[in-house]
């Protein structure tokens, strides 16, 4: 892919029939679509509800929302108030899941799940995970994780808006995780003991960290190298948007703005559950960066314009996905 978007293929009928007479796209096209430095929001979603969810998971009184503590419990209830406030709907009795994890199922954590009911496919299912938890505090510095990822939590909750009175195709089930960071343990727990049959998730969208433009001023999306369908959502999608979405982070690279010199993106977050258990995923994010589990990530230091943009352009992935005959 050069630049934004050299070529869009249209591997299947489906796909073409999107691409042709979808409003949200445009045809099959040989333009070339430079990337921009200074993304421009489109207004497809309300920015400052976005930013508000941002800046308040991403508060000194939320402690860095380490597993198990204060911090982390008082994220929980906020993400709930907010799936209340959108009206999902819950499994059994409440938001609330929570697992046990550790070799003697010591500690505990607490999933946030809520659902919205498609109408034409509504018993197959697309989940949106992002985990909540983050470091914490060390002493009296707190580890505020607004990229990583209270980002990728106000992303959802955003989708979750956008999606409040609009039918969708597919029933929709929206997952904050918890203890991510200690191991993907949120998502082990789901896939573990899902609400719903496994075979019934025909795609899990993961967000984690979506803020931090950083050097490249790139948002990737992982997920497709050997999926032809979702592959084209993803030149789609980089068409129509604004920020520069680039395909990738599907192996493992080397990073030279970091310490983490090798990086296995298929197992880098929660997403990694759901490939392990042959469930398609589309992954966004961006690389690692100065500010990755410092003190430094902060809101101050996030790009609010690069977030904004990030965020339309998955809304626009997932009516796209929404489409698809899985």
């Amino acid at each position: 892919m050069v630049n934004k978007i050299s070529y869009m293929h249209c591997y299947t009928w489906r796909i073409l029939v999107i691409l042709i007479f979808s409003p949200l796209l445009l045809n099959c096209a040989t333009n070339i679509v430079p990337c921009s430095s200074t993304p421009t929001p489109t207004g497809l979603i309300n920015a400052d509800i976005l930013l508000n969810d941002l800046k308040i998971l991403s508060s000194d009184a939320m402690q860095g929302r380490k597993t198990g503590t204060h911090g982390g419990f008082k994220a929980k209830r906020f993400i709930q108030q907010r799936f209340s406030e959108i009206k999902l709907n819950f499994f059994e009795e409440s938001y609330h899941h929570p697992f046990t994890y550790d070799f003697n199922n010591f500690r505990q954590g607490n999933n946030i799940i809520g659902w919205k009911k498609g109408k034409q496919k509504a018993e197959q299912y697309i989940v949106i995970t992002a985990h909540y938890d983050h470091l914490g505090q060390k002493g009296n510095i707190i580890y505020n994780g607004a990229d990583d990822n209270a980002s990728g939590v106000a992303a959802m909750l955003s989708l979750a808006e956008y999606l409040k009175n609009k039918e969708t195709h597919h029933s929709v089930i929206f997952v904050a995780t918890d203890a991510e960071e200690l191991g993907l343990h949120g998502a082990k727990a789901f896939i573990k003991n899902p609400p719903i049959a496994l075979e019934r998730i025909k795609l899990n969208i993961n967000l984690d960290m979506l803020a931090q433009s950083g050097k490249r001023k790139k948002l990737y999306i992982a997920g497709t190298r050997n999926n032809p369908q979702l592959k084209a959502i993803a030149d789609a999608t980089a068409y129509r948007s604004d920020i520069c979405l680039k395909t990738g982070h599907d192996g493992r690279s080397r990073n030279k703005d970091s310490f983490l010199n090798v990086i296995n993106w298929k197992k880098a977050s929660d997403h990694a559950l759901f490939y392990k258990s042959a469930i398609n995923y589309l992954y966004f994010g961006v690389d690692i960066h100065r500010h990755y589990h410092q003190p430094s990530d902060t809101i101050e230091t996030i790009n609010p314009a690069f977030y904004t943009s990030a965020v339309e352009a998955i809304t626009t992935a997932f009516l796209l996905v929404d489409e698809l005959n899985f």
